[in-house]
């Protein structure tokens, strides 16, 4: 088996003497690369510089006479050299943690606003019963939680607005308004009263 300049580098002619092992492909060229034989080997290889530009090469792949083809136009290096491996898993751990990084991105960006619709299980406030209200009054707060009992009760409650003095945030409890009688001043006497 003869092999270029570069260790571990071969040619598609030196497959027909290939004893085995691990075969290595790396993409030169500005297109991705995409095999399926119709026997369940599909592979896409994406365009030079890009994340998983290489990969572990299929024999079934290194046959076809296709491949074989970008192989001979220099499109495509293939390789044995176990050093092309160090390369291979540095690139899967940059391909990692750059999903890693999109999918925190995703979920930072994307706030799925509550429907409608969409209900949460709570805790009636005048009779203590489980009840369902609608999401979007549940998270902001904005009505209290009354069961469909108690529903015409709701202007009974006030909202009681606290801070937390240790973290500075803002939350708003229900309670239920209470009237307390006032005190009356004495009736001042001018002297001019009927006795």
């Amino acid at each position: 088996m003869t092999t270029n300049t570069d260790e571990g580098t071969i040619r598609p002619a030196d497959l027909r003497q290939w004893a085995g092992g691990v075969l290595y492909v790396k993409n030169m060229s500005r297109t991705t690369i995409s095999f399926d034989d119709a026997k369940g080997t599909v592979v896409t290889i994406p365009q030079k510089d890009k994340e998983d530009s290489i990969q572990v090469l299929p024999l079934a792949m290194a046959q076809d006479p296709g491949f074989q083809k970008m192989w001979r136009r220099g499109q495509v290096i293939v390789s044995t050299d176990p050093a092309i491996e160090e390369e291979l898993t540095l690139a899967e751990q940059r391909a990692e943690w750059q999903r890693a990084r999109d999918r925190e991105d995703i979920f930072s960006q994307i706030e799925e606003p509550a429907s409608d619709k969409d209900l949460i299980q709570a805790t009636c406030l005048h009779c203590q019963k489980t009840t369902f209200v609608k999401a979007k009054e549940y998270q902001e707060n904005s009505v209290p939680m009354l069961c469909e009992e108690h529903k015409d009760l709701a202007a009974m409650f006030v909202p009681e607005i606290t801070i937390d003095p240790a973290t500075g945030v803002e939350s708003t409890n229900w309670v239920a308004a209470t009237v307390t009688p006032t005190k009356r001043s004495p009736i001042q006497k001018t002297g001019n009263e009927p006795k």
